[in-house]
């Protein structure tokens, strides 16, 4: 039977200082615990004992939300010089919101009786489009 693998019980500051480079790095407490062996439940008991880890904990969780949104957006950037379309319109809209659509829908289980008129100011009925009528069939 193999010998279970020890994880790590109790936190020295070294491997807590460890543990917030790597959180800084990813983002990710879980994630940066499991590369770093250390138990979710270590951590989460710890966090219990001392406020002040929980703090810090936040604070490099935020510091590595942000270079995650860096190194996206830089991505994005050369994407966007490489001509992706997508990611041009994708920028446009983050930067002017006039871009974006508006998705004002509102629906309800009310039967409808809605009856579009095509019909010009004079009377005479509007004349399909040759694309549009291509496109219908």
């Amino acid at each position: 039977m193999p010998k279970p693998q020890k994880r790590i019980t109790a936190l020295t500051e070294l491997q807590f200082r460890e543990f917030i480079s790597a959180v800084e790095a990813t983002g990710n407490m879980r994630e940066s615990a499991k590369q770093l062996g250390i138990h979710w439940g270590t951590l989460h008991h710890h966090m219990k004992l001392r406020p002040d880890l929980t703090e810090e904990l936040r604070r490099a969780q935020e510091i590595g939300k942000q270079n995650l949104q860096a190194h996206l957006e830089a991505i994005l950037l050369r994407h966007i010089e490489e001509g992706n379309i997508t990611a041009l319109i994708f920028k446009l809209k983050q930067l002017d919101p006039s871009y974006r659509e508006s998705y004002h829908v509102t629906t309800s289980n009310a039967p409808t009786d809605f009856v579009i008129d095509l019909t010009l100011p004079d009377g005479e009925a509007q004349p399909a489009d040759g694309a549009t009528t291509t496109l219908l069939e």
